[in-house]
């Protein structure tokens, strides 16, 4: 399951570059690209994790629903300023956000269970949209620091340090609407509960809506 929905992802974000590599213009003719946010935003998200727990009690996956809220800021217009004379549409943004995760899982008669997540991430992107269409796509990678909050029952909790890297698109959903899908994988450095060693890796699939002023 897991493997279908990455791919899916995959291919939304390659066929926004499919669309980039077809050109659609300004109606002015003057660019060939145009971002539809800048500024900042907010936003909210829901989705699903799946965290590859190995300890040394025994090995198993910590899965289980996410979900959240999200601020940020996008530099287009800066962007648009500078390089995007060029005819470009490169965007970027950075981004905090916080949220909290129902994953829990018994490994050798131990529960297994993460609390919250926050982190900090700088999205690079590609936009485009078309004067004459009410739709714009924005596709763009992510890369960040993030941390999450593990409980051993028992044994107490401990907060993972973790380097996130994904890929997202967005849709321009109504006037300053946008609604995104977003894969990211997570690589947890390895901490200790309680005596229990453990180390972890984290898949997650997003759902965001967010409004941008």
């Amino acid at each position: 399951m897991k493997k279908i929905i990455m791919t899916g992802v995959a291919i939304c974000a390659l066929s926004t570059s499919a669309i980039a590599a077809d050109g659609i213009y300004h109606t002015d003719g003057d660019s060939m690209y145009n971002q539809p946010f800048t500024g900042p935003y907010v936003g909210v998200y829901g989705g699903y994790g799946w965290n590859n727990v190995d300890s040394s009690i025994g090995d198993t996956n910590v899965d289980g629903a996410d979900y959240g809220v999200y601020a940020g800021f996008k530099a287009d217009t800066l962007l648009n300023n500078t390089v995007n004379r060029l005819g470009l549409g490169l965007t970027g943004a950075i981004e905090v956000y916080y949220g909290q995760s129902s994953a829990d899982q018994d490994v050798g008669g131990v529960d297994i269970e993460k609390d919250y997540e926050y982190g900090i991430s700088f999205r690079p992107g590609l936009s485009i949209v078309d004067d004459l269409s009410p739709v714009g796509v924005n596709s763009y990678g992510i890369l960040g620091y993030k941390r999450a909050n593990f409980e051993v029952d028992g044994l107490g909790d401990e907060t993972f340090d973790g380097f996130e890297l994904g890929l997202g698109t967005e849709l321009v959903a109504y006037d300053n609407v946008g609604v995104r899908l977003e894969y990211a994988h997570t690589w947890y450095g390895d901490e200790n509960i309680g005596g229990v060693n453990v180390d972890n890796e984290e898949d997650t699939v997003r759902l965001g809506v967010g409004y941008n002023f």
